[in-house]
């Protein structure tokens, strides 16, 4: 078990080195599913732009309330998410109110009700953005990788393999 461990520790610190992680390195081993993810996540990312930039513009205000009255507010960690699902629920609403309430003086109910619908939506495509943001990331790492040519990576992956085949004889 120490030996596997110390094997581990050196693998993590090489994998440190190269600022790779496991799932990038799991993904380089199939370049072909890596690209896949990144063409994906680019899809998602510029169909959703435009709902997510008018989504962020949005929710950013009552997104960046909510964490700050949450660390005043909250004498208690473990309650962290209760206190700012409570303050969400006050402040979101709150926002859509205000946003709503421009068309509405305009044009009345026909004219804010679809934002009523769209509001959430670009919330939610704010959301999905920030998401496949990371996704991409961490795929165009993984394809870079997996290009031919990288011993190290190459070592780091025989490593990986080894230390699981030594854990699968010791079970």
């Amino acid at each position: 078990v120490g030996e596997i461990r110390a094997r581990w520790e050196a693998y993590r610190r090489q994998m440190a080195r190269f600022s790779v992680t496991d799932p990038q390195l799991e993904l380089a081993d199939s370049p072909v599913r890596a690209a896949r993810f990144l063409l994906g996540s680019a899809l998602v990312i510029g169909l959703a732009l435009p709902l997510a930039a008018v989504g962020f513009v949005v929710h950013i205000v009552p997104f960046l309330l909510t964490g700050r009255l949450e660390r005043k507010l909250n004498r208690h960690p473990d309650l962290s998410a209760t206190i700012k699902l409570l303050i969400g629920l006050v402040l979101f609403p709150l926002t859509y109110l205000v946003v709503l309430s421009f068309p509405f003086m305009r044009g009345g109910w026909r004219a804010a009700l679809p934002g009523l619908v769209l509001l959430p939506l670009t919330g939610w495509a704010a959301l999905l953005m920030a998401e496949n943001r990371v996704r991409l990331q961490e795929s165009a790492r993984a394809l870079f990788i997996a290009l031919p040519g990288g011993r190290a990576l190459t070592e780091l992956r025989r490593e990986r393999q080894e230390i699981l085949e030594q854990v699968t004889r010791m079970i």
